[in-house]
């Protein structure tokens, strides 16, 4: 079965997110860095990003997306548009971090100024509370009549009696998927969390899902789109679109 993924408004840039880790000239891509630093002084106005996490914490986790290293990322922040920011997205603390010139420092986004940012192959918004659905930034699936979206999380505990001695724990969190649909956003897990959480409709859905073999375990986001569309009746047989 051909793939298809639905872009949707990608208002900052193409994904961009070499790691920066890894890049073979250091300095040289810092002081390129650097060198943008004057076009871009309004990306810096947030406050020192607070390193609030025990360097010394167990398995060598962090609180970031990804590898923990600054990558390439853009972002939309008070109206403009900026390419190749190095960025962090603390997924604790639900924080978008810029590098201030080099690695060293690190600032952290004013949150009512972002729009939206790309990282690590995702596109996340800045969506206020709703019903159902806290205020922060989300991975947006899909967007149309109904609305997808996932919710990446991290938990940090300080200090605990581990074994003989004391750490501090990051634990991974699994991923909330939130649906808009008749009005209200439903959160779910899974397939099964999603058939709970869209009840009236069950019946119809499990038909399409199994009709299109599709294999939500395999590759969540390409069918989360194609269930966004089959809810906004993209492909003909869906009833009571949208819950209307």
């Amino acid at each position: 079965m051909m793939k298809f993924y639905t872009v949707i408004g990608l208002g900052c840039c193409l994904w961009n997110t070499a790691s920066f880790a890894q890049t073979a000239a250091p300095n040289a891509m810092y002081s390129a860095y650097a060198d943008l630093f004057d076009t871009r002084s309004t990306l810096y106005n947030g406050p020192a990003y607070n390193s609030y996490y025990d360097p010394q914490i167990y398995d060598n986790k962090h609180p970031f997306m990804g590898t923990g290293e600054f990558v390439y990322g853009c972002v939309v922040y008070d109206g403009r548009s900026y390419e190749d920011v190095l960025m962090q997205y603390d997924m604790v603390q639900d924080e978008c971090i810029v590098a201030y010139m080099d690695e060293r420092a690190k600032i952290t986004l004013r949150k009512n100024l972002v729009s939206e940012f790309n990282i690590d192959e995702k596109r996340f918004v800045n969506v206020p509370a709703a019903p159902g659905l806290k205020a922060g930034y989300y991975q947006e699936i899909y967007s149309g009549k109904s609305r997808i979206l996932a919710r990446y999380q991290k938990n940090y505990r300080s200090r605990v009696p581990y074994g003989n001695r004391v750490w501090s724990f990051i634990d991974d969190v699994p991923v909330t998927y939130f649906l808009y649909y008749g009005g209200t956003y439903r959160s779910f897990e899974d397939e099964i969390t999603l058939f709970r959480a869209l009840k009236e409709r069950k019946k119809d859905l499990r038909k399409f899902i199994d009709d299109r073999a599709i294999s939500i375990s395999l590759d969540p986001i390409y069918s989360y789109i194609l269930i966004g569309k089959y809810l906004d009746g993209f492909f003909g047989d869906a009833e009571n679109v949208n819950g209307q």
